[in-house]
C-alpha cells in the first residue's frame, strides 16, 4: 500500500514543476516547454469571454493551466494530509479550488 507520505509527495512535485513551468513562461519564455501561442500567453486577454474569464479560465493559456494544477495540488495535499478518503479528498480539490477562484476575483476586481 502506498504511504501517505508518499501520496502527498505527488502533488507537492506537481506542484514544484508547474511552478518551474509558470515562471519560465513569464520570465524566460525561449526555455518554456512549448513555443505556441497558446502555451505563452499570447492571445490579448481583454478578450476573453466570461466562460473564459471565470469557470474555464484554466484553458485559456499554459500560464492559467498551470496555476490551476498548482491549485489542484495544494488541495490534494490538505487532503491527503487530512488523511481523507479518495472522494473527500476530491471534494476538498473541488472546493478549495472554487473558494479560491472567488476569493481571487474578489480582491482582483478591488
Amino acid at each position: 500500500m502506498i504511504s501517505q507520505i508518499t501520496l502527498m509527495l505527488l502533488p507537492l512535485f506537481g506542484y514544484a514543476i508547474a511552478k518551474s513551468e509558470t515562471d519560465t513562461i513569464r520570465f524566460n519564455p525561449k526555455k518554456a516547454w512549448f513555443q505556441t501561442e497558446y502555451w505563452l500567453s499570447k492571445r490579448n486577454i481583454s478578450e476573453r469571454s466570461w466562460l473564459y474569464k471565470y469557470p474555464l479560465s484554466f484553458m485559456w493559456d499554459g500560464w492559467h493551466l498551470l496555476e490551476s494544477i498548482k491549485i489542484v495540488c495544494l488541495y490534494a495535499i490538505v487532503g491527503v494530509g487530512l488523511q481523507l478518503s479518495i472522494e473527500y479528498v476530491l471534494l476538498t480539490i473541488l472546493i478549495g479550488y472554487v473558494v479560491n477562484g472567488c476569493i481571487f476575483e474578489y480582491f482582483y476586481q478591488n
